[in-house]
């Protein structure tokens, strides 16, 4: 019985896999990709209106601390891709 492992991946599917992967790497290079990214971490926030569950009040700052820090990260890195000209 052949080893799965070794079956050989269709070219046209290993080719969308390479372009992908680009494209990806592309869009990681731009100012508007870390400012997304920024938005995406600080809706992610918790939020007074939001059920807590179990979780206790210092797991929730503490993962409002995080994000924040997260999303701050993100537009620094926006800011840089700024200054490199690759704001869109």
């Amino acid at each position: 019985m052949a080893n799965p492992a070794t079956k050989r991946l269709p070219e046209a599917w290993m080719d969308e896999f390479y372009r992908h992967v680009l494209e990806d790497a592309l869009a990681q290079g731009t100012a508007a990709y870390w400012q997304r990214r920024a938005r995406t971490f600080e809706e992610a926030r918790p939020r007074l209106a939001d059920f807590p569950g179990l979780t206790s009040p210092a797991d929730l700052q503490a993962a409002d601390a995080r994000l924040r820090q997260v999303a701050h990260a993100c537009r620094n890195r926006s800011r840089l891709a700024a200054i490199d000209g690759e704001y869109r």
